[in-house]
């Protein structure tokens, strides 16, 4: 198995039947060099030495590499889902024993990725530093400014240069100054 064993309900399908150990290593370095599509399982090859891959991808990938495999030679038989069925290609994985499928595949982010995707609160933030923050914590140090013009989802809406212009506009950023206004109160950024 070359990928992930799963299939979502959102991707497309293919099933795909080679005779030979030669052809199914050609088969298998056309699909991974020549194609887009996702190589989901090989079976086992049978007694009479045919071997079963089944692939997985989007629309357009796994119709391309269907078209583009069947002129090889050795490929026996080439069947296409657009959208399969997953309860029908759950039966047809177990029987193959290559995998089950299932309804999402789960996304695994390293610490580094979970940490530089965090939004820091208000109070983390160095107004000194502005421009280096991303607009949700623009947006998060708007939410805290008492005076901010914006409520609600108008914060949500606004872009940054918009939020930042309207910053400067009440006061909560001085240009030019680290001091900033926080609510009522003039603090300056540790």
């Amino acid at each position: 198995m070359v990928n992930s064993t799963h299939i979502t309900n959102e991707e497309s399908a293919a099933v795909i039947e080679v005779s030979g150990g030669i052809n199914l290593a050609r088969l298998l370095q056309t699909l991974g060099n020549e194609t887009r599509a996702r190589i989901v399982g090989v079976a086992e090859t049978n007694a009479v030495g045919a071997t079963t891959i089944v692939i997985a991808g989007g629309l357009a990938e796994v119709q391309h590499a269907s078209t583009h495999i069947t002129a090889l030679q050795g490929v026996a038989d080439v069947v296409f889902f657009a959208k399969p069925d997953l309860q029908a290609l759950h039966l047809l994985l177990k029987s193959l024993k290559i995998s089950e499928v299932t309804r999402h595949t789960p996304t695994i982010r390293t610490p580094e990725q979970k940490a530089k995707q965090r939004v820091r609160s208000a109070e983390e933030l160095d107004i000194t530093q502005i421009n280096s923050w991303n607009v949700h914590e623009i947006r998060r140090y708007a939410r805290s400014v008492e005076d901010f013009p914006l409520k609600g989802r108008l914060i949500s809406k606004a872009n940054r240069p918009q939020l930042i212009a309207l910053l400067e506009s009440i006061g909560a950023l001085m240009p030019g100054s680290s001091a900033i206004l926080y609510g009522s109160q003039q603090l300056l950024p540790s």
